[in-house]
């Protein structure tokens, strides 16, 4: 793709802006793909899980069992909040 360089200062502005705009539109979208998808999954491990006695399943519960050892290690010592600590640790991670 042969690209045309601006001829003036206002042309290279809207230049400018028109990819920003497209730039932060992008970004919009691939955010709003994402959350979905989270809660997509969260549905889909809430409904499986409800087959098995556990209805509160969900991406973050899974992701506090995971991290919650590395909480211990970073130094919270009672269990409870070593679990959310460990489901904080796993949203961050994950996105």
């Amino acid at each position: 793709m042969i690209q045309k360089k601006p001829t003036n200062v206002l042309e290279a502005m809207a230049g400018g802006a028109s990819a920003g705009m497209q730039l932060a539109l992008n970004v919009g979208a691939m955010l709003i793909a994402f959350v979905g998808l989270i809660a997509l999954i969260n549905g889909i491990l809430s409904g499986v899980g409800g087959w098995f006695g556990y209805g509160d399943l969900t991406l973050q519960s899974i992701f506090g069992l995971i991290f919650k050892p590395l909480a211990y290690l970073i130094g919270v010592t009672d269990g409870a909040e070593a679990g959310i600590a460990g489901q904080m640790i796993g949203i961050e991670i994950s996105g």
